[in-house]
């Protein structure tokens, strides 16, 4: 195999292997690198061996669907095994009796039979089940539309769930030391402000350190997604209705406001639901939906009162990985109608940047009232103060953050910027190429992740 990129998950896969006796759903977009990871963890030598299903192999779907009920279903499942790792050793590794066998669902949103017995399949306790899904969402869409809202059932209590993104920008720095990489911190924060963190995408920088190489894979992830889309929807998708909906996003984040209205209607499509559902009912779903389904998008939360931070009045749109935004936004020229200054690309992109980082151990919230806007705002929970986190891609003043300062509502603001200048007393100036330790900066313990546990003793 080639170099694996270890993960933060990791760690979290390996605890689930050792400790749970609980099934595992693992789920985020496709390319991400869940296969890979669990294939590793196949290898660890914690089981005795793995079987990897995918559910889009219509032989290996329509075996699975027919062997449900067979109380002889295990015996046969070896046999089944066996077939397979004869023809490539790549579905597996050979059962031993001293240990667990792990077996790996793959895209189990492909098989609702399947995916309805996995708490029967866990319970048995011969095995130690995980399922992926990259397109997940259609599960969930097919429950809202199911006649008792129940097309899928979601085995709660007898399952655990992971989500796993795109490499984040500390990942792919660790990643950089893991192989034995050159390049200079500035070199890595330039590669990855752009072409982010789908691990395909990072192997090639890390073999060929060509910027056009990145961006030719990214335009192939891209492609993946569009044409993927057509297995879920009854009207076809293209590429131009993407690109729309991606600068959408990238103009809220500019703009701070909810101006993704305006390409709601052309963003809708009828997804393909199982059974009678689709032809009766009024399933239109919002692409912007599907896609935070799917796990491309993701959402921070926004406040317009800051004496009450925990009034959340709406939520902003973020994208779950650089390289995409950076390629949709590529595409802009392509497009003149649509109202994006070229000239606010590089600040656009440095805000989703910053939200990824901020993500690894805390929700961000940003600020916006009428003509006042602070990028984020964290809570110092010991001093019970709110410190503002402001974005700028070379320099610029932060007008807002001030504001607030000196009315009391903020004790400090934070500027994060590419262009070094001198802090002062009320204002400090970060490195942006730093976002990999600022969760350290900011007073969380080193190393800590989105999936690090972390437990607040009240009486403290």
């Amino acid at each position: 195999m080639d170099l694996f990129l270890e993960r933060d998950i990791f760690q979290e896969l390996i605890k689930w292997a050792k400790t749970s006796q609980k099934g595992l759903f693992l789920r985020g977009p496709r390319q991400v690198g869940k296969t890979r990871s669990l294939l590793e963890l196949g290898h660890s030598g914690i089981f005795s061996g793995y079987l990897y299903i995918n559910l889009r192999d219509d032989e290996i779907k329509g075996w699975w669907d027919t062997v449900r009920g067979d109380k002889s279903w295990y015996e046969r499942f070896k046999k089944f095994y066996e077939r397979f790792i004869n023809y490539d050793i790549s579905y597996g590794a050979p059962f031993l009796a001293d240990k667990k066998l792990l077996v790996i669902l793959d895209e189990i949103q492909e098989s609702p039979r399947m995916f309805n017995s996995i708490r029967d399949i866990v319970r048995e306790q011969t095995l130690k089940l995980v399922a992926t899904g990259s397109y997940l969402g259609i599960a969930e869409f097919e429950n809202y539309f199911s006649k008792n809202k129940q097309g899928y059932f979601y085995p709660a209590g007898d399952v655990e769930y992971l989500e796993m993104n795109a490499m984040t920008y500390r990942e792919v720095v660790h990643a950089c030391a893991q192989a034995g990489c050159d390049a200079s911190k500035e070199e890595i924060f330039q590669y990855y402000f752009q072409y982010g963190g789908y691990p395909e995408v990072v192997r090639t920088w890390l073999e060929t350190k060509n910027y056009d190489d990145c961006y030719t894979v990214l335009e192939h992830l891209y492609k993946i997604l569009v044409r993927e889309t057509q297995r879920y929807v009854c009207e076809p998708v293209p590429v131009s209705i993407w690109d729309r909906m991606f600068i959408g996003v990238a103009l809220q984040i500019e703009k701070k406001k909810d101006i993704l209205q305006d390409y709601d209607q052309e963003l809708t499509y009828k997804f393909k639901i199982t059974g009678d559902n689709a032809s009766g009912r009024d399933n239109k779903i919002s692409m912007m939906r599907w896609m935070l389904s799917c796990d491309l998008l993701w959402q921070g939360d926004v406040i317009n009162n800051l004496k009450n931070t925990g009034n959340i009045v709406k939520q902003n749109y973020y994208f779950a990985d650089q390289g995409i935004m950076f390629l949709a936004l590529s595409h802009v020229g392509q497009y003149p109608t649509m109202a994006i200054d070229k000239g606010n690309i590089s600040g656009m992109l440095a805000e989703n940047f910053v939200a990824l980082c901020l993500r690894d151990f805390m929700v961000p919230v940003s600020y916006a009232y009428k003509d006042d806007e602070i990028d984020f705002l964290y809570k110092n929970l010991q001093e019970g103060t709110l410190t503002a986190i402001e974005v700028k891609f070379s320099a610029g003043d932060t007008p807002s953050s001030v504001k607030a300062m000196r009315s009391g509502y903020i004790g400090h603001v934070i500027k994060i910027q590419r262009e070094i200048e001198k802090s002062t007393a009320g204002m400090t100036v970060y490195p942006m190429l730093d976002m990999d330790i600022f969760g350290e900066f900011i007073g969380y313990p080193k190393g800590q992740t989105r999936y690090t546990k972390t437990v607040l003793n009240i009486f403290d």
